[in-house]
């Protein structure tokens, strides 16, 4: 009897009428078996052959079916949590495994962050940093790559105007001839800027650090373009020997640093004091000129309010929106006086 699979050969001397004899045999699955999904049938055939003197050859085979299950996975990230200038350097670090039981062929990785810099081949010595030499990613083997990303201006610029936390965002793409891209994003480095702002009083109190505004400009002008004949102000004016409270339509910038009150004359003296935060090169404040004036005026018509304009309304119309935005701009106009 013989069995190639398993190597096994054994002579049996005779065999009586309706006698039989057992072997134990085994045979290691190898990892070609797997590469090739068992010659192309996704199992494993073994066949044995029993021969005698008085018969013909007869044969017996078994198909042990083989899991075919490739898998790749992608691990990036940062050697820092965060950066705060200009220049500096992010280094990251990007981890390919094979995490399944096939032998992964025409690996490749993309990172447009990072494409300039992206290499695997740290020590020059021409072979895949991890990769034994034979370019194959074979089960359990981990390729590594690295890239260096120098924060931009234009990074520091986004996260000026960014209300929240403004994060440098990239993602890596491992792919192979035997699997689906996969993907992993690094979002632990971020840009953190000590924001500043100066409150309306300090504004009110001193009006020549006003830039390039006059403290007699119209406030309805200046945010609307024109008069807005929907909102009136309650204002000081002397009269009689003291001062009392009467309405009226229009305010100038400084008047809007003077009124009392909430609702919308809290958020007039706000959005002044933002503006000109924004204004001055000595602080560095979190929102834009834009931003504000975008903020003030829809609140102040009635309408609701998206921050970020990606089409999520922080702030319904109404009340909402005018506390929204006065909340938001009183936070920010309170962070540091410099």
């Amino acid at each position: 009897m013989t069995d190639p699979l398993s190597g096994l050969t054994q002579t049996i001397d005779s065999l009586a009428p309706g006698g039989s004899e057992s072997f134990d045999a085994s045979y290691m699955a190898t990892q070609e078996d797997f590469d090739t999904r068992g010659g192309g049938d996704d199992d494993i055939d073994n066949t044995a052959q029993a021969d005698s003197d008085q018969t013909d050859a007869v044969t017996a085979s078994y198909a042990v079916r083989i899991l075919y299950d490739p898998e790749l996975s992608v691990l990036k990230q940062a050697n820092v949590e965060s950066v705060d200038e200009v220049g500096d350097k992010i280094l990251y670090t990007i981890s390919v495994s094979n995490t399944g039981n096939i032998t992964l062929t025409d690996v490749t990785l993309e990172d447009t962050l990072i494409e300039d810099t992206l290499s695997n081949d740290a020590d020059q010595d021409g072979v895949i940093d991890g990769d034994d030499g034979d370019g194959l990613l074979e089960v359990g083997e981990t390729w590594i790559w690295t890239g260096e990303y120098t924060v931009t201006q234009a990074d520091y610029d986004a996260a000026l105007a960014t209300p929240g936390t403004y994060y440098i965002r990239n993602t890596a793409t491992a792919d192979s001839d035997q699997t689906d891209p996969v993907t992993s994003s690094a979002e632990v480095s971020l840009v953190e800027v000590a924001f500043e702002g100066l409150s309306p009083g300090y504004w009110k109190n001193h009006p020549g650090d006003w830039d390039g505004i006059s403290t007699t400009t119209s406030f309805e002008n200046f945010f609307f373009g024109s008069q807005q004949s929907g909102l009136k102000w309650m204002v000081k004016t002397p009269g009689k020997g003291k001062e009392k409270f009467v309405s009226q339509q229009d305010i100038s910038m400084q008047q809007a640093l003077e009124l009392t009150g909430g609702a919308e004359a809290a958020l007039a003296r706000q959005a002044v004091a933002a503006v000109l935060n924004s204004r001055d090169e000595d602080v560095t404040y979190r929102f834009t000129e834009a931003q504000i004036k975008e903020w003030v005026t829809e609140a102040l018509s009635g309408m609701p309010v998206d921050l970020e304009n990606d089409g999520i309304i922080e702030f319904q119309a109404g009340s909402q929106a005018i506390e929204g935005v006065k909340n938001l701009l009183d936070y920010n106009n309170n962070l540091e006086l410099i």
